[in-house]
């Protein structure tokens, strides 16, 4: 049986470090934080097996090429190149894990061609022996060659695919259901349509010839309005990812908007507290004055009070007659009096004195504490007008934030308007062609056999998915068949499509890797490595508690998931998930913590 396997996948830039993920030859996790990558390395393998478009996120910016490492089972190994916004495919020779400096081997077109083995789905097609495959595309019997885009989609699936109610073995494209679900057999029996006989022409319809072409030109005219590869699941994947990053968007939206908030309530207690302090300081500078003048006057008073007091002491001494402190006449004045007068006086003059220093002292303290108070209410404006100053400074910041959030979330609500654009017109042109194909015929089409699937082969498969849902312990997974005219699992009779998204991934999950288990024990040809991009985070066991938003994973089923892949499962396997893994051997994990200086923080550096 041939197979491949991936060994890593690179992002190469002029400038920018490489950006590498390696594959374990079993089990490979990606796991961790929302929005750091994990989904867009599961788009980026599909991109480099050749798929037509890879969404470009602003942290891939400046990475001019991608590398994609691959061993083939026969031992070869060779590295594919392209570069991110598409076209070409280079193929050289080894591992090559930089840019290369040399021209590729071969170079493939991305075009399916049956008729040239010079594009990407012949070249892998032959690599795992389905090159000659042919597969039956309508009602008629017509057959086409098998392109390597039939079977990429039961090898890499998205999360959008995990919970789709399309059942596992379609994509939702009306036109290629027929093609999708002959894939499916060729690899359950290994037996393509080749065998198959086309039918005669179609019959006339009995409703009138131009009514059909109507329907047609109509859908002809809508399937003009959408864009080259805009198909119905990469549409649901988009809008999906718009409103993660409008949730995102929003989110660090609200984180600014209270910082501001936050910041502006600080600045309204710092002004209040600001027009408090300077209404202090006004109180105490008219305090100041006025003790200022109240210092002065008692400077004055002291100064005339020392005059008096000197000034008395000489009058008695230096004039005759009349006493000057009493007004006696000298002849009744005894001797001494003007020694007694004067003494007297000098000491009222000197008790005043001391009396007047007191209060001009007590004066004086309380100007020193006021002129402290002064100061510190200075200090203490200066340091909250300068506050004032910072957070303006950083409410300007914000608010420069704030304007390309603003754009952005702007930007997203369009991009998801033009999105849900196209989901209205893929619903039309399926109403139309329901419409077209509902129509009465005056009889039905001859058909040739339709090549159903082989009832051993179809019961082998689905007894082996039901086995993998009970190893890994999920409920209600006693019985399992498979409707072939929906092409959806049942289990317990129930259709897969009306199960919980969470029940419809795990069941997904299940039916990719019993596809690719069933391929490999009956060495039947399949590309031999499988990609789940979460397979397990939204099911929930039924005795978990509905109200606990944390234990949104049934730990068993995870963790008998994981076993299995890694001791029971014969292929490579890839799964992306937002939850740590169990400890389980045989897994290469890679953890993006989306915290940078914090481990690896997702698969670009930022």
């Amino acid at each position: 049986m041939s197979y491949m396997e991936l060994l890593h996948l690179t992002f190469v830039g002029n400038g920018k470090p490489n950006a590498v993920v390696e594959f374990g030859q079993k089990v490979t996790v990606i796991y961790g934080a929302s929005d750091t990558g994990k989904s867009f390395v599961v788009e980026a393998i599909d991109f480099m097996l050749g798929g037509s478009k890879l969404k470009e996120i602003p942290e891939g910016r400046g990475y001019s090429l991608i590398l994609l490492g691959i061993k083939f089972s026969d031992g070869e190994v060779v590295t594919l190149s392209r570069a991110p916004e598409g076209g070409d495919f280079g193929v050289y020779d080894g591992d090559i894990r930089t840019a290369p400096s040399v021209a590729p081997t071969i170079t493939l077109s991305t075009k399916h061609n049956a008729k040239s083995e010079k594009n990407i789905s012949r070249f892998l097609l032959r690599k795992v022996g389905l090159h000659n495959c042919r597969v039956r595309k309508n009602v008629q019997n017509e057959t086409q060659s098998l392109s390597f885009r039939n079977v990429a989609h039961l090898c890499v699936v998205s999360e959008t695919q995990m919970q789709a109610q399309t059942p596992p073995a379609l994509t939702g494209q009306h036109v290629s259901r027929t093609a999708e679900k002959s894939t499916l057999k060729a690899l359950i029996t290994g037996q393509d349509d080749s065998a198959l006989i086309a039918a005669a022409s179609p019959v006339e319809k009995s409703v009138s010839k131009g009514k059909i072409e109507l329907l047609e030109s109509l859908i002809e005219d809508l399937s003009g309005q959408l864009p080259p590869g805009s198909t119905l699941i990469e549409l649901l994947a988009q809008v999906e990812r718009i409103d993660e990053s409008i949730a995102s968007q929003t989110e660090s939206l609200e984180t600014v908007l209270a910082s501001r908030t936050e910041i502006f309530q600080k600045r309204t207690t710092l002004a209040a507290l600001q027009a408090k302090t300077k209404q202090r300081l006004g109180e105490i500078s008219d305090l100041l004055s006025r003790f200022g003048l109240l210092r002065e006057q008692y400077e004055s008073d002291l100064g005339r009070l020392e005059m008096v007091r000197e000034a008395g002491s000489l009058l008695g001494f230096f004039r005759s007659g009349k006493c000057v402190f009493c007004g006696a006449e000298p002849a009744h004045q005894e001797p001494g009096h003007t020694v007694e007068e004067s003494t007297a006086i000098a000491d009222s003059v000197s008790a005043e004195i001391n009396k007047t220093n007191q209060l001009l002292n007590d004066l004086l303290l309380t100007i020193e504490d006021l002129s402290l108070q002064r100061r510190d209410a200075i200090v203490a404006v200066e340091e909250s007008e300068s506050q004032v100053r910072a957070i303006e400074q950083r409410a300007a910041e914000l608010d420069r934030q704030l304007a390309p959030i603003r754009q952005d979330i702007a930007d997203l609500v369009r991009a998801r308007t033009g999105a849900e654009q196209k989901l209205a017109i893929h619903q039309q042109i399926e109403h139309l062609r329901q419409v077209r194909d509902e129509m009465p015929t005056e009889k039905s089409p001859s058909k040739a056999a339709s090549g159903t699937v082989d009832v051993e082969y179809l019961d082998s498969f689905t007894d082996l998915v039901g086995d993998i849902l009970q190893d890994w312990e999920v409920p209600g997974s006693d019985d399992v068949s498979f409707d072939v005219d929906t092409a959806d699992l049942l289990v317990n009779g129930r259709p897969r499509a009306t199960r919980g998204k969470g029940v419809r991934a795990i069941q997904h999950a299940a039916f990719t890797v019993a596809l690719a288990e069933h391929c490999r024990r009956r060495a039947l040809p399949h590309p031999g490595l499988i990609v789940l991009d979460s397979p397990v985070v939204t099911f929930r066991g039924p005795d978990s508690d509905a109200d606990d938003t944390e234990a949104t994973v049934s730990e068993s089923v995870a963790h008998n998931m994981y076993r299995y892949l890694g001791e029971s499962f014969s292929s490579q396997v890839i799964v992306v998930e937002n939850v740590d893994p169990p400890a389980v051997q045989s897994i290469k994990a890679h953890r993006f913590t989306g915290a940078a200086g914090k481990g690896r923080s997702g698969f670009f550096s930022v």
